[in-house]
């Protein structure tokens, strides 16, 4: 480089008009203000039926061009806003407006902010998301819904009652260990193994693990434990270590009945 030569202070012309414009639109979606969303996304020229307006990658993974600022925000960012902030009517209506747009882009945020009626319109709209997996992660929609929703069934039951596989999902650690981990009720356990869930060692330990007196007493008592001779080597170790006396009798119990 010549040290001699100015160096050019040039900048990209910014539509601060438009940018605003965007900016607007992402908070009337988080307000849940539908009449004001509907007057911006008409003056930044979309219609009903479009495309979805995303970036996209110039040269991937280092590069990517932003929505032009002259049209409408990203689909997906006014759908997330949508989505966490719980607005049904402002979901309801960017579906309709863009009609292509994948469920699943905002599907995480639907799992980590449980509303019944959010979920239901994006089932509506796309149904293959009740077993959508989330390749970062390897984790499923239900598994991802058991985590983020910690101790709230009620979008794992949503899922497992529109057809969500409980078997899919980091092999033996799926839906169920998952379920166990993060405090999800006894019934929706029960829900799982009902809806064709495997009982294998891995969810009996977790359960001990956690603590889990109901779990694992209704995994001894009323469930084929499919690995069942592997479990047997090593659970009376796990819960002695554990100390804990219910875990402890509940265990010896089921494996007196064994070797009977």
């Amino acid at each position: 480089m010549d040290l001699d030569q100015p160096v050019s202070t040039s900048k990209v012309h910014t539509d601060e008009a438009g940018v605003q414009r965007q900016q607007m639109m992402i908070a009337a979606c988080a307000a849940g203000n539908l009449p004001l969303l509907q007057t911006l996304l008409s003056a930044a020229g979309a219609k009903k039926g479009d495309a979805p307006v995303e970036p996209k990658w110039i040269a991937y993974p280092d590069s990517i061009a932003p929505v032009p600022e002259s049209g409408p925000a990203a689909t997906s960012t006014l759908l997330s806003q949508a989505v966490i902030h719980a607005r049904p009517n402002i979901l309801a209506f960017l579906l309709s407006m863009y009609p292509t747009a994948p469920a699943h882009h905002v599907l995480y945020d639907a799992l980590a902010h449980p509303d019944e009626t959010i979920f239901k319109l994006l089932y509506r709209h796309d149904p293959a998301i009740v077993n959508h997996e989330f390749e970062s992660q390897h984790k499923t929609a239900l598994m991802v819904a058991c985590s983020e929703g910690a101790g709230n069934p009620l979008l794992p039951n949503l899922l497992l009652d529109n057809g969500a596989d409980p078997n899919e999902g980091m092999g033996i650690w799926g839906p169920l260990v998952c379920a166990i981990d993060h405090g999800q009720p006894l019934s929706l356990i029960q829900k799982m193994i009902a809806s064709g869930a495997w009982v294998r060692s891995a969810a009996v330990n977790a359960a001990v693990r956690a603590r889990r007196l109901d779990a694992l007493q209704f995994f001894l008592n009323h469930c084929t434990i499919y690995d069942q001779d592997i479990l047997q080597e090593s659970l009376r170790k796990d819960v002695e270590e554990l100390g804990d006396k219910e875990i402890i009798r509940s265990v010896d119990g089921w494996l007196a009945k064994l070797a009977k």
